[in-house]
């Protein structure tokens, strides 16, 4: 089974992601092989794609209180635990030579530690341009799951549930996104609704353009910044899938919305968790066939806080090849070449450097013309790595 980009809070799903691009092409990924339990140890990776960084780096980890961390491969980095603290330290005078790798640790839960969500926090810290900068990704988000019986006896079987026993599943609502021809497909998903009236409101970023594309058998009305799903009786509902137009992936991490039902006999309001990009597989437009992907490589060449002229390049740097402009978040990024094979782009970028006075030029791919990280794609056309 392929590894699922996903962030999911149920038990039974195999893998959790939490996916952040931070502005100048580096992008921090969490995962998770399995939903942590009480008492065990789960493999967590973190991946960084440093995008062009080559000197100092650190990762700075809030873990959960009754969760601990132990390195397994964290590339040359150096690890400093504080568990009265509840933070962990990676840092290199020298950052890893590939673009991107994979810190390796195993996650250990507290034997005692109660069913429920967890998040960790981080801060990346990072010397660009001489100068030092940090950046905050969102928490990650990850269940917990006990696997002690209703009595508490690890050794005792779950008790089975009589049909009117107060005993439910707990309501979530969780939200995942796809990337698709240039568009993002959002999908929300509601799980252990028992029926009765229930009402999504999903808040979207400004300047974003808006298709409902599945209202999961509800009552669709849009508002201005937004829009709404009814159904009056929720066990019925499906996933409501919508397209987002003219947004960047920036702008869907701060995505937010909520969900209103009667659950229990009680009435209940909670929010709709932002839980990743799916990569792999997941959300998707429904009925569209996908489509074979395109890989190609470039190479980045500067990334500006303001957009500059076609000739500024060849004023500055007597740099003559035709550059590619794009928009992303705060920043505006350059690239040159269109290659099929990833030592060609790498030759270009040796080139470039060797001739020219840009700071870092760097090999980036794309899958029909959306951008992916440089280890996605070698793996999608079997070719290999080299620095």
């Amino acid at each position: 089974m392929g590894r699922i980009h996903l962030s999911i809070l149920t038990a039974g799903l195999a893998m959790t992601v939490l996916s952040l691009i931070i502005p100048g092409g580096v992008v921090i990924e969490f995962g998770l092989d399995s939903a942590p339990a009480s008492g065990a140890a789960t493999p967590l990776t973190i991946s960084i794609q440093k995008g062009g960084l080559d000197y100092f780096g650190r990762i700075l980890l809030g873990i959960p209180e009754d969760c601990t961390l132990s390195p397994k491969n964290l590339h040359g980095g150096s690890f400093a635990l504080d568990e009265e603290e509840g933070r962990a330290v990676v840092s290199w005078l020298k950052l890893p030579e590939a673009d991107r790798f994979d810190l390796q640790f195993d996650l250990k839960v507290a034997p005692d530690a109660a069913a429920g969500t967890r998040e960790m926090t981080s801060e990346f810290s990072f010397i660009r341009n001489q100068d030092r900068a940090s950046v905050t990704p969102p928490p990650f988000l990850f269940e917990v799951a006990n696997p002690r019986g209703a009595g508490g006896d690890m050794g005792s079987p779950p008790q089975r549930a009589s049909p009117d026993a107060s005993m439910r599943s707990a309501l979530t609502a969780h939200r995942t996104w796809t990337e698709a021809g240039g568009d993002l497909i959002v999908r929300v998903e509601v799980e252990g609704h028992d029926g009765g009236f229930m009402k999504l409101e999903e808040s979207l970023p400004a300047g974003c353009d808006l298709t409902v594309l599945d209202a999961g058998s509800g009552t669709v009305q849009t508002q201005f910044e937004g829009f709404s799903v009814v159904w009056f009786d929720g066990i019925d509902a499906g996933s409501v899938v919508y397209q987002l137009g003219q947004c960047a992936l920036s702008k869907v991490q701060n995505l937010s919305g909520s969900l209103s039902a009667v659950h229990d006999g009680k009435s209940m309001t909670i929010d709709v968790l932002t839980l990743g990009l799916v990569r792999e597989s997941g959300a998707h437009m429904p009925d569209e066939a996908p489509e074979m992907p395109v890989i190609s490589f470039e190479v980045q060449v500067a990334a500006t806080k303001k957009a500059v002229v076609t000739d500024y390049f060849e004023e500055k740097l007597n740099f003559r090849l035709p550059t590619t402009e794009e928009e992303s978040g705060d920043w505006w990024k350059y690239s040159t070449g269109n290659h099929e094979e990833y030592a060609e782009a790498r030759a270009m970028r040796n080139q470039i450097r060797e001739n020219h006075q840009f700071f870092g030029p760097f090999v980036i791919a794309r899958r029909n013309g959306r951008r992916i990280s440089v280890q996605e794609a070698l793996t999608t056309t079997g070719q290999q790595w080299t620095p």
